[in-house]
């Protein structure tokens, strides 16, 4: 029982506790992975397709940040997932509907994936379920104001970016 919409820009911790989800379960786990992968999914698709940019982003670069994706694309996105929602990701995602399409637990999900991927979000280490992102959209001044926080990270390792979807590192 969602406790109700939780913006998707929001922390995965509010998320999490919106949807009343305990990640050391196994099983809430096991559900918030399969999620996280319909919605890796449809990020792939999407980024193969340029069209989903709003016009001003038309030359931008992969990967594309959510904020370049038009906001008919992302909808087509949302609903896309839905329709292709395995049995046990549907029963959480009939939680979130809100009318017109809209979902704001895939759109969460969707959301969180293009953050994730975004070079421009990295702070120099890997993330993961366990960690709380709740100032991945904040910049250094949010952090401290060491030497490392003013340096560029541009998401980067040796390996490629990190993936937190496969949860490892992918060539860019």
């Amino acid at each position: 029982m969602a406790t109700g919409p939780v913006y998707k820009s929001r922390p995965r911790q509010e998320f999490l506790a919106a949807l009343r989800l305990d990640i050391s379960n196994e099983h809430h786990r096991a559900l918030f992975n399969l999620m996280r992968e319909e919605a890796s999914r449809e990020y792939e698709v999407m980024c193969e397709d340029r069209s989903i940019l709003k016009p001003k982003y038309a030359s931008a670069e992969r990967p594309f940040a959510a904020a370049q994706v038009s906001e008919t694309a992302f909808r087509d996105a949302v609903i896309r997932i839905w329709t292709g929602a395995g049995a046990t990701t549907r029963i959480m995602y009939e939680r979130g509907r809100t009318g017109g399409g809209d979902n704001w637990i895939i759109a969460w999900m969707l959301y969180s994936i293009f953050r994730a991927r975004d070079p421009r979000n990295k702070r120099g280490t890997p993330s993961n379920l366990d960690n709380d992102d709740s100032n991945a959209d904040a910049g250094p001044e949010a952090g401290t104001s060491t030497e490392a926080s003013k340096t560029t990270v541009t998401g980067q390792g040796p390996l490629g970016y990190y993936d937190p979807a496969r949860d490892g590192y992918r060539k860019a």
